[in-house]
């Protein structure tokens, strides 16, 4: 049930939050600390202050949801999946910053 409420809304809160920091690509790694605890805190939040490993899970699950909805939509469908394809600095690009927002909302979260 706690999953039902805080999955959707820390969905909400990655895309928003995401498409935020992809105005600003060369900040991008500072600002995923921010993105992280948004996303940690929308979770705990609705999930009453519980801590279990699901909600890591799910927190972790909804950051890169949300990363790679708002990198789809800002290059393009395709060209997204083909750019991933082509140069590993994408890929690279995105998973650092996902890591770092990723630990940041588990540390919220506790």
């Amino acid at each position: 049930m706690l999953l039902l409420r805080a999955v959707p809304a820390g969905l909400a809160v990655s895309v928003v939050a995401w498409a935020v920091v992809s105005v600003a690509p060369y900040l991008r790694y500072v600002l995923a600390i921010l993105v992280g605890i948004a996303v940690g805190d929308t979770i705990s939040r609705l999930s009453r202050r519980r801590t279990n490993r699901v909600l890591d899970v799910a927190a972790v699950v909804v950051l890169a949801c949300g990363l790679i909805a708002v990198e789809t939509f800002r290059l393009g469908g395709p060209a997204f999946l083909v750019a991933l394809g082509a140069d590993p600095a994408v890929g690279i690009s995105l998973i650092v910053p996902l890591v770092i927002a990723s630990i940041a909302a588990i540390a919220r979260m506790r």
